[in-house]
């Protein structure tokens, strides 16, 4: 089976499908991973074929554009976002058109998914919905953009999803349907879109988290898969750095910090907000890269600050996680069977750290914008002070490591009839 992964993404947001990539490419399938073309070199690293398209998330992310926008809220932010991607779809689905071509199977979670479904029905092959987040419609759970009023059971729970859902999609439609149109000559995706809905028989959606952290709900049908986690593990020849090897045997496990591809106005301010909270709580702290504005040399001995380290090496290695609340940065905080203290920055991030207080795993701050150093400190120091939260993430830990999430979706994609595929037109 010759398989196309599409994930318009950042590079915490592409690496699970370079996971579930490898895991294919060990079953046997030919595996091409269609990305921005800034991040070649990241998956042909791992051995996979990078079919590079146009965008670049991350320099997006970076651009003082957006930078401001996320002091101001999710909202601003969403509209950037939004515009930027619907100026991108005409050219990036024409290029996916060409980069898909040839493949029996082409997979993607939602921002893949919004060219992806409309190329699989022009090459006339299926498409499956692939996505890190929750995105079934259920009464067992709050949608990812759900405010806090509609947290409830039953009728609440299912409207936030939808809520949530429209807000991602509808901005995209117009764009979406042009590019059908023009580009395709296919009719219009229905108007609800189709992001988490298994319209037929047969078909399948697969969701790379763990179902140890959030089951596959009673209320949807057996066509949505929660496998487990999708983890891209450092290579086998990584050495981590001498220095920060000696720093952690110096003493006990350190607090580690970092907000991924999020990024702050003021990074320097964000620096200090974090060394104010480690000095509160009397903490031993490791910051990741993304810090700006500070070097080594500024740093009390307390403190080390870091390039990227694999989290697959670092966070068990740690007594608790600050981040941002990224699903794949969740997982790997929560597979270490360490307490997590999420600040969200945007889109789904308020979920999981929603997620992780509710499950006992840990604590969330709220909105980044509101965080200040005593706040930080507080919900450091009650997170580690909390027996029964430490005791539920080494627990959690363990089951998640006995998953395979890999295998369970490989398994799934394997029973996929490759003569069926799917319409994305509306009916």
């Amino acid at each position: 089976m010759r398989v196309a992964i599409i994930s318009q993404d950042t590079r915490g947001g592409i690496q699970p499908y370079l996971g579930l990539g490898l895991g294919l490419r060990a079953a046997g399938h030919e595996v091409a991973v269609v990305a921005p073309a800034g991040y070649r070199p990241f998956v042909e690293s791992t051995g996979l074929e990078c079919r590079g398209v146009a965008g670049d998330m991350q320099a997006l992310m970076n651009s003082p554009e957006v930078v401001a926008a996320m002091e101001k809220g999710f909202w601003a932010t969403h509209k950037l976002m939004v515009n930027h991607v619907g100026e991108m779809i005409r050219t990036t689905a024409a290029a996916c058109l060409e980069a898909c071509t040839g493949a029996d199977l082409i997979l993607a979670g939602f921002g893949g998914m919004i060219v992806g479904e409309s190329v699989a029905e022009k090459l006339g092959v299926p498409f499956v919905q692939a996505h890190l987040q929750p995105l079934a419609t259920t009464a067992a759970y709050p949608g990812l953009l759900s405010l806090s009023w509609l947290r409830g059971v039953g009728p609440a729970n299912r409207l936030s999803h939808a809520i949530s859902k429209q807000v991602f999609w509808q901005p995209m439609r117009r764009a979406v349907n042009a590019a059908r149109r023009d580009l395709f000559g296919l009719p219009p995706v229905r108007f609800w879109g189709n992001v988490g809905v298994v319209r037929r028989a047969g078909e399948v959606i697969l969701y790379g988290y763990s179902p140890s952290l959030l089951p596959r709900p009673s209320d949807v049908g057996t066509g949505h898969h929660v496998t487990g986690y999708w983890f891209l593990d450092r290579d086998a020849g990584w050495t981590p750095p001498p220095d920060l090897e000696a720093f952690l045997a110096a003493g006990p496990p350190p607090v580690v910090i970092g907000f991924g591809s999020m990024s702050s106005r003021d990074a320097e301010a964000t620096t200090r907000l974090a060394l104010a909270a480690a000095e509160q709580v009397g903490r031993r702290v490791v910051l990741l890269a993304g810090w700006g504005g500070m070097s080594r040399a500024d740093l009390p001995d307390w403190a080390f600050l870091t390039d990227a380290v694999p989290h697959d090496w670092l966070y068990p290695r740690c007594s608790l996680a600050v981040h941002h609340g990224g699903a794949g940065t969740t997982g790997a905080a929560v597979r270490a069977g360490v307490p997590s203290v999420v600040v969200p920055f945007a889109a789904d991030q308020q979920f999981w750290g929603w997620l992780v207080a509710s499950k006992g795993l840990g604590a969330c701050t709220g909105p980044r914008r509101r965080l200040t150093a005593a706040k930080l400190a507080r919900a450091i120091s009650t997170t580690l002070a909390n027996g029964a939260v430490l005791a539920n993430a080494a627990e959690m830990g363990r089951r998640i490591r006995r998953e395979d999430g890999v295998g369970e979706a490989v398994a799934v994609l394997e029973r996929i009839d490759l003569r069926r595929p799917a319409a994305a037109t509306a009916r």
